[in-house]
C-alpha cells in the first residue's frame, strides 16, 4: 500500500506597462527569485498509531517545499517503520524536523489528494 499526496507552491506574476529605458540597453531580461519562496527545509509525513508510536518519512527531494509545480509523493507504507500502519490514529504533514518540530520558517505549501491505495498486483 502507498500513501500518496501532492504538494504545490504557487509562483507570483508581475506585469509592467509603460516601461521606458534611457541610455543603452543590450542585455536580455533576467528572471530572479525575489525571496518570496518558502524557507528551505525538509517536507515530512508522519503517522501515529493507536499506541502513540510515530513513524516519520522525509521527502527525498531536499527542495520539495520550493517546487513550483504539483508534485506527487508516493510513500510505500512499509517505509513507515516504528508505527503499526494497520492502526493509524493521526497523520502529520510538516516542514522541518519531524522528530523535533520547532516553530520557525516562512512560506506556504498546499497539500491535497492524500489517499491510501493498494499496491498494483504483481504478475
Amino acid at each position: 500500500m502507498y500513501l500518496i499526496g501532492r504538494t504545490w507552491r504557487g509562483t507570483a506574476v508581475a506585469e509592467f506597462s509603460g516601461v521606458a529605458f534611457t541610455g543603452s540597453v543590450s542585455e536580455p531580461w533576467q528572471v530572479t527569485d525575489p525571496g518570496w519562496g518558502n524557507s528551505p527545509d525538509d517536507l515530512y509525513a508522519a503517522l501515529e498509531d493507536a499506541a502513540g508510536r510515530m513513524a516519520v518519512e522525509v521527502n527525498p527531494d531536499p527542495g520539495a517545499v520550493n517546487v513550483a509545480d504539483w508534485t506527487q509523493w508516493r510513500i510505500p507504507l512499509k517505509e513507515f517503520t516504528g508505527a503499526d500502519v494497520t492502526s493509524i490514529k493521526k497523520m502529520y504533514i510538516g516542514v522541518g524536523d519531524g522528530d523535533n518540530p520547532q516553530p520557525n520558517g516562512t512560506g506556504r505549501i498546499y497539500i491535497d489528494d492524500i489517499c491510501v491505495v493498494r499496491s498494483a498486483p504483481t504478475e
